[in-house]
């Protein structure tokens, strides 16, 4: 298995960082001409670690998910009430809450995006996101302070949200991203689930334990009214290193607009983003030694 940090449409394009086509031609010289030229005697799956530094950007492994992997928990902390970030500026931190009630009000902004061209735009065009920031400041955000030693993720990262809000049906919209010092935010990964389909079933064959939705009209579930509910659902899988100084943010928002089809509803509803002792809201982020 080799992953790169492309689509469908540049999987096998020529670039610096592999001869794509020398090593699908050394695959085929062995399964086809039978020449014994190491390929099988190397690690299964290859991967290129985003952020890495030059020259250690592709790493391979045995397993999937890795051995090492060790899932951690971020959890949603208070804001700091800085409105230049985001609506709440909340924290992320590895400090469960005690709080016996916590939460964010939010008032839905279906103006949210990813921009005019990420993946969700076709697989033959190019794709390029945003600074972030824009984004962040309409949504909910939990941050890291200043990291203080490398983090490495290698997989799907898992979102935990609990909420209320009086409408039958919402959409939500996460994103995983690096913060940089002058508080620039990339985009790294993200997940999505509308909530009427949050009902959790198992999976029909080993998906390594992630978080399984069937999407069966039979198992949809409205909203409850004025009851918390939680959706849990994974990010998509991803690799990224986070150097020291740089910011690890999930921003939570209820819209992409210009890319999902979300119902707008007007007025737009109100609704919390619970962080308490009873109700926690977190992400769980597949955490690996540093190679």
């Amino acid at each position: 298995m080799l992953v790169r940090p492309t689509d469908h449409a540049g999987i096998e394009s020529p670039a610096s960082d592999i001869d794509y086509g020398a090593e699908a031609h050394r695959w085929f010289d062995y399964w086809l001409k039978r020449i014994d030229n190491g390929i099988m005697d190397e690690p299964p799956i290859h991967y290129y670690l985003q952020g890495a530094g030059k020259g250690h950007e592709w790493q391979s492994a045995d397993l999937w998910p890795l051995k090492d992997q060790a899932m951690t928990r971020f959890y949603f902390g208070l804001g700091e009430g800085n409105a230049r970030v985001s609506v709440n500026n909340g924290t992320l931190t590895m400090v469960s809450p005690t709080d016996s009630q916590a939460f964010d009000p939010y008032t839905i902004d279906y103006t949210t995006t990813t921009g005019k061209s990420p993946v969700w735009t076709g697989l033959a065009v190019s794709h390029k996101y945003p600074n972030m920031r824009s984004n962040d400041a309409k949504a909910l955000t939990y941050t890291t302070p200043p990291l203080e030693t490398t983090i490495t993720i290698v997989g799907h990262p898992i979102m935990h949200i609990w909420l209320t809000v009086d409408v039958q049906d919402l959409d939500a919209f996460v994103y995983l991203e690096e913060v940089d010092g002058n508080g620039n935010s990339t985009y790294v990964t993200e997940g999505e689930l509308r909530a009427s389909h949050r009902n959790l079933s198992t999976a029909p064959f080993d998906n390594f334990g992630l978080p399984w939705h069937d999407h069966f009209q039979s198992e949809m579930q409205p909203i409850p009214k004025g009851e918390p509910f939680e959706l849990v659902f994974d990010l998509r899988p991803t690799t990224w290193q986070f150097s020291p100084g740089k910011q690890i943010r999930i921003t939570v928002a209820f819209a992409d607009s210009g890319n999902f089809d979300t119902p707008i509803l007007d007025p737009a509803p109100t609704l919390e983003l619970f962080r308490d002792a009873v109700h926690p809201s977190y992400v769980e982020i597949p955490i690996v030694q540093n190679p």
